[in-house]
């Protein structure tokens, strides 16, 4: 499925962009929240599959969540380069909110979707 190649690809780029030595800020957000973050989106679609037996259904929504996540980190990162600690509060709203809609987008993939699978996504 390319959202989860997706997912795997801009969680890499986060971690490549988070090695900043003067911006200890920066670093631990674009390392945990975005690039952690991103691969626990990934493989959250096959690793449910195979450990509770869910059915889920490849879903275009899969790619809100992951914008939900990469943009507060891209806010982050600009409180943190100009220092302005309410863009970086509001970041932390916008963070949780990627993971809610993540949580609310899996349950959508498992009733709903464009392509049935029978005990993971489809890989196409």
């Amino acid at each position: 499925m390319r959202a989860i190649s997706v997912s795997g690809g801009s969680g890499i780029a986060l971690l490549a962009t988070g090695g900043a030595p003067f911006a200890y800020n920066i670093t631990l957000h674009t390392v945990l929240v975005g690039f952690a973050l991103s691969i626990v989106f990934g493989h959250a679609l096959i690793i449910l599959p195979a450990l509770a037996g869910l059915r889920l259904r490849c879903h275009r929504g899969l790619y809100l969540p992951l914008l939900l996540l990469h943009l507060p980190v891209a806010i982050r990162v600009y409180g943190g380069l100009f220092e302005d600690p309410a863009v970086r509060m509001a970041s932390g709203m916008l963070t949780v909110a990627g993971q809610l809609t993540f949580a609310a987008v899996l349950v959508l993939a498992r009733t709903t979707g464009d392509q049935p699978t029978a005990r993971g996504p489809d890989f196409d």
